[in-house]
């Protein structure tokens, strides 16, 4: 019988077996089938001409063009009009790349020939899951879950959610195109965030239309994988190419990837339950940093805040620096890139690694942090810093629970429960860690100017109106989740 969890649950299994099995076929060394470029083009508008000059893998290695996702905008991007794709023979970037890869001789692959494959099986799967088709489909199984919750189960609340996302969903994965093409630590980057942000919600809504069934390990693990593959290259980019951005702003990026990397480990933790004490050991340790480091940012943008007395932040930026005006009187800095060329250095800043890591925490003052700023203390800053800094003490009272108690003890704590609740906090991760990657994203597209920064905001609030319209709706269905959860979060209390 055709059922909405049936369509649901078909769809999230393609989407994870597509990009594995076009990544085996790559692999191989036979020949790879052609098709036009008409019929494998990115669907998206404006499309992007991702060959303007001959492709990358014929070029020399020192003469490769990298474009990463926080290059200098001022960089000309070539495009070509959606009407003109059809009179070009040019082979896109995952026919090249596979052909490349298909035509190294032997029965062995080379190793370069892997790299151009996993190259194309990274490009096919973001375009796999960011086309029109893919939208398409996702889109229809929203709404028909959608359905089904609120016509059939009265679940309104869960109804809302799988609605609420149809548009937030598709505003975020149209803008996935910045970036480079070729460098892997990008198509990495790009593809697991699209990934998890296109499955994980499918999953978690997939967990109430099916009346909260167990989901399958298949499903789970891969997309906590994703997001924590999503943030670890994240960081890469930020270091390589906002190595002269200001400290607050690095502290932003920092705490939004911290998050992310929390709260996957905290899905993979609780759905897995380890019996080695090392593991809990070091998700300890890491939730210890991400509570003092997200609490320190907190805690800088709130000073900062109060210090300003009512004055705007941006009224004591450098005289040089010309600003958009925004809604209600805010303005942000036209061209942050040009701004940081042109800042000074900021007291106490080493190496990127060390400014993301701790030094943008510890090294806070200075003129550029004050006058040559990217993130400004406002009251929307300090909102968003004060949401992360809530979960992170979640994190944490989780790691140390569950050290303290250990994996038996919470299994049978959770075992005696007569709901499904350790699928309730996978699917609370998987949502947590898009929320945090999210933020982040939607910071790289203010930079980028590919979304005004209202439009963000917008956006961003959306997000975190469904997440919470997700967690609510545990309260509703199970009148003592609540309780359940606080009591599992006392670290000293038995279980």
């Amino acid at each position: 019988r055709f059922t909405a969890t049936r369509v649901l649950s078909s769809h999230i299994m393609v989407m994870i077996a597509g990009p594995v099995l076009l990544l085996a076929l790559t692999g191989a060394a036979g020949g790879a089938v052609q098709r036009s470029s008409v019929a494998t083009a990115l669907s998206r508008g404006p499309a992007i001409s991702l060959h303007p000059r001959a492709p990358a893998v014929t070029r020399s290695r020192s003469r490769v063009f990298r474009r990463s996702a926080m290059d200098n905008p001022d960089e000309p991007v070539p495009t070509r009009p959606l009407e003109d794709l059809a009179k070009v023979t040019e082979k896109t970037t995952a026919e090249s790349l596979l052909q490349a890869a298909s035509s190294e001789r032997g029965s062995v692959p080379s190793a370069g020939g892997a790299k151009k494959a996993v190259r194309a099986a990274l490009t096919e799967g973001t375009r796999v899951i960011t086309n029109r088709e893919g939208t398409i489909a996702r889109n229809v199984l929203l709404a028909a879950a959608a359905a089904k919750l609120g016509l059939v189960d009265g679940k309104t609340a869960e109804a809302a959610y799988a609605l609420g996302l149809i548009p937030v969903l598709q505003q975020v994965l149209d803008r996935t195109d910045i970036g480079s093409w070729n460098a892997m630590s990008s198509l990495v980057h790009r593809f697991s965030g699209a990934f998890m942000l296109s499955i994980g919600p499918l999953v978690a809504t997939y967990f109430t239309v099916s009346g909260e069934a167990s989901i399958p390990p298949a499903i789970v693990y891969p997309v906590l994988l994703a997001a924590l593959v999503n943030p670890l290259s994240g960081v890469l980019l930020v270091t390589r190419n906002l190595a002269n951005a200001d400290m607050a702003l690095l502290r932003q990026f920092a705490t939004g990837y911290q998050g992310a990397v929390a709260a996957a480990c905290h899905g993979l933790l609780l759905f897995s339950l380890p019996d080695n004490p090392l593991v809990s050991a070091a998700y300890l340790a890491f939730t210890i940093y991400h509570f003092i480091y997200a609490w320190g940012d907190s805690y800088l943008h709130t000073k900062r805040l109060v210090d300003l007395k009512g004055q705007a932040a941006t009224d004591r930026y450098d005289e040089s620096i010309a600003l958009d005006k925004l809604p209600g009187g805010l303005q942000f800095p036209a061209d942050v890139w040009d701004m940081w060329r042109r800042a000074p250095t900021t007291p106490g800043s080493g190496s990127p690694i060390e400014n993301i890591l701790w030094r943008a925490l510890v090294h806070n003052t200075g003129e550029k942090e004050d006058k040559w700023t990217a993130a400004p203390s406002t009251v929307a800053t300090a909102a968003v810093a004060w949401t992360v800094s809530l979960p992170a003490t979640t994190y944490m009272l989780v790691a140390l629970s569950y050290f303290t108690h250990g994996p038996h003890a919470v299994s049978e704590y959770v075992a005696g429960l007569d709901y499904n609740f350790q699928g309730i906090l996978a699917t609370m991760s998987l949502l947590a860690s898009a929320q945090n990657n999210l933020g982040v994203f939607l910071m790289s597209l203010i930079l980028h100017k590919k979304m005004p920064v209202t439009g963000v905001w917008a956006l961003y609030g959306a997000s975190w109106a469904l997440f919470i319209t997700y967690a609510a709706s545990f309260a509703t269905q199970h009148p003592t989740y609540l309780s359940d959860y606080l009591h599992f979060l006392s670290p000293f209390s038995p279980l």
